[in-house]
């Protein structure tokens, strides 16, 4: 089951680029183009939220494509995700922590946002890691000192 994307609207908050002046070359910034709203859901709400991203103004300048995003709105969410980090590190916390399956984790949230099952399930956060291989045993005797192993690396393998 899909979640509904149809989530009350609010008021939009706009976050601009904190800097004003290039730090290459000192010219102003201008914006560089206007976002549309992205809702996002965090543990307390929903909220609308918009970025201007800036760039400087001097085309000669090395830094002129480069664009200067809020630090304020990347906080928030992940840039291409409607979840926000508070919501993505309770997923994670009580995945890790206290072993929830994806079903109980998914009843609990569903008190505070919409979510799928699917979308806790899938999600990208929780593919299973594979284990860390296992060291080869090592033959001892090759080691120098072979009395006194403590300490000491295996060059050679079994």
């Amino acid at each position: 089951m899909r979640t509904p994307r149809e989530l009350c609207h609010t008021t939009p908050i706009v976050y601009s680029c904190e800097l004003d002046v290039c730090v290459k070359c000192g010219e102003p910034l201008k914006v560089a183009y206007g976002r549309a709203v992205k809702t996002v859901q965090t543990l307390t709400g929903v909220l609308g939220i918009a970025h201007r991203p800036k760039r400087c103004s001097d085309p000669s300048c090395a830094l002129h494509e480069v664009v200067c995003r809020s630090s304020q709105w990347q906080q928030i969410a992940p840039c291409h995700c409607t979840y926000g980090y508070d919501v993505i590190a309770h997923i994670g916390w009580q995945r890790q922590t206290c072993c929830q399956s994806f079903q109980a984790l998914c009843e609990d949230l569903q008190t505070l946002l919409r979510i799928s099952e699917a979308e806790v399930r899938h999600s990208r956060l929780f593919r299973q890691k594979r284990p860390a291989p296992r060291r080869p045993q090592c033959d001892r005797s090759a080691m120098p000192f072979a009395g006194q192993t403590a300490g000491y690396w295996c060059s050679h393998w079994a």
